[in-house]
């Protein structure tokens, strides 16, 4: 059955995560599309292995609302995650799952609106998806003093995660994942 709570998934990582993350990011990844969600990604940068092109291959491109620059260099890796964010915000049911490297930066003082460089860009991106009112499901780091934790997993595909809520806690678990 598919989740009305949650019906559009995107992804935010580290550009080098280990293949473990990438792993899981696949593995979700395809558990929404077979549960009938729309994928959102930043579209991966050069060859290196990357959450962006684990979820690729996991799942097809046909199956992905896959965003990019119109320019490289300095600014596109911010011009695409921001514009994936910003399309998942608009569609139905959103929800970003995030895997920054290291606990937030101190520079981060909470959501946003707007890009907030910060050093990290993943944890630019969860700032970023809270601030447009998407729900981000937290791995492999501490909520940041800001967020607003409602919920984690200690078993399941969600495992390890933390719900950090734009709207204050919610005990509700995001069924696309149950």
């Amino acid at each position: 059955m598919i989740s009305s709570r949650f019906r559009s998934v995107g992804f935010a990582a580290w550009r080098r995560s280990p293949a473990s993350v990438r792993a899981r990011a696949a593995s979700l990844a395809s558990l929404a599309v077979g549960r009938g969600a729309s994928l959102f990604v930043p579209a991966p940068a050069g060859s290196a292995p990357s959450v962006a092109a684990a979820v690729l291959a996991a799942v097809g491109r046909d199956r992905v609302s896959l965003f990019s620059a119109s320019f490289s260099g300095r600014g596109a890796l911010p011009a695409r995650a921001a514009a994936a964010l910003r399309a998942l915000a608009a569609a139905p049911a959103p929800v970003l799952l995030a895997w920054p490297n290291r606990s937030c930066p101190p520079s981060l003082s909470g959501p946003s609106r707007s890009w907030s460089s910060c050093g990290s860009g993943s944890w630019s991106e969860v700032a970023l998806a809270l601030g447009l009112g998407v729900p981000v499901v937290l791995f492999d780091a501490p909520a940041p003093h800001w967020a607003s934790v409602g919920r984690s997993w200690s078993s399941g595909p969600l495992a390890g995660g933390l719900l950090l809520s734009p709207l204050g806690p919610s005990g509700s678990a995001p069924t696309l994942f149950s």
